[in-house]
């Protein structure tokens, strides 16, 4: 687990460490679902210190209901999506937002 020195409190700060991010994100299938269903607590499970406003931020795309299927797909007992053989890659955007980049 990576951690920084100081807190994460802005998208500006998060986009400073894009490329561990990606790394992060890309690193296999489980990776990608659970960033995708909980940002937060992925990045502060991964060591990143998200705090202030982007921890609101991030906060608000997450479903409270959550929690259950994080954890399922944790096990490796639960897929958010179906398999298709598709990769799905993200590209971090500025303003805090990604991209979807398919390859069938």
């Amino acid at each position: 687990m990576r951690s920084w020195d100081e807190p994460l409190e802005t998208v500006e700060a998060l986009e400073r460490h894009e490329a561990e991010l990606l790394a992060l994100v890309n690193h296999d299938q489980q990776s990608a679902e659970l960033y995708l269903l909980w940002p937060l607590r992925f990045l502060r499970e991964r060591g990143f210190r998200i705090e202030g406003a982007l921890a609101t931020h991030l906060d608000r795309l997450t479903d409270r209901h959550a929690a259950d299927r994080y954890e399922a797909i944790e096990r490796g007992h639960a897929e958010l999506f179906d398999r298709l053989g598709m990769t799905v890659r993200l590209r971090f955007c500025s303003g805090g937002s990604f991209v979807r980049e398919e390859d069938q």
